[in-house]
């Protein structure tokens, strides 16, 4: 990585589009002039379904409104206590 000395913040040194792939799953695409990307404007209450691991367990928490965050009985919040939903994932979830 190349600090820039008026920002020092690395600096944009990509000169070829690659597709990553992660040791421990996933990808990462990396291309030049792309500095951030980020999510598209979507409702709170469509974000669960952006997480495929989700998608046939949220309709059977107890309330249909759930925020799968602060509510009991949360079927999102069961799985990931019992480890059927990852830990880090569902963190991604809360944090956005």
């Amino acid at each position: 990585m190349v600090i820039s000395i008026s920002t020092n913040k690395g600096t944009h040194t990509t000169t070829s589009t690659r597709l990553l792939k992660l040791d421990f799953g996933g990808e990462v695409f990396d291309s030049p002039g792309i500095k951030q990307l980020g999510l598209p404007a979507i409702e709170r209450k469509e974000l669960s379904g952006l997480f495929r691991e989700f998608r046939d367990k949220t309709g059977l928490c107890e309330f249909h409104d759930c925020s799968h965050i602060y509510k009991e009985h949360c079927a999102i919040k069961e799985s990931v206590a019992s480890g059927k939903i990852s830990e880090q994932r569902y963190g991604s979830y809360v944090r956005i």
